[in-house]
């Protein structure tokens, strides 16, 4: 049964299609077609995190930093962990 689901997935990405959980997948949404859409809200949280990354703030850092402005994490929660960054 494993094999089957991996050769199911390897298949899947052959055909240039992705399986993610949207929900909490921060910066897109399934469009019609089920690809991947991005929100340029979201996107621009991204960024940001990205952005502050490079400049070599830590992941608690930006953590707090987002926090502290009331951005929600990708499932909607205004509390941030390391996870939600990495």
């Amino acid at each position: 049964m494993s094999q089957n689901i991996r050769l199911g997935i390897q298949y899947r990405f052959q055909q240039g299609k992705m399986q993610v959980n949207f929900g909490k997948f921060m910066g897109y949404t399934r469009g019609e077609d089920g690809q991947a859409v991005i929100v340029p809200e979201e996107a621009a949280v991204v960024k940001r995190i990205f952005r502050e990354y490079f400049e070599g703030a830590s992941l608690v850092e930006i953590c707090r930093g987002l926090e502290a402005d009331g951005v929600l994490n990708g499932a909607g929660h205004k509390k941030w962990h390391e996870s939600n960054i990495k």
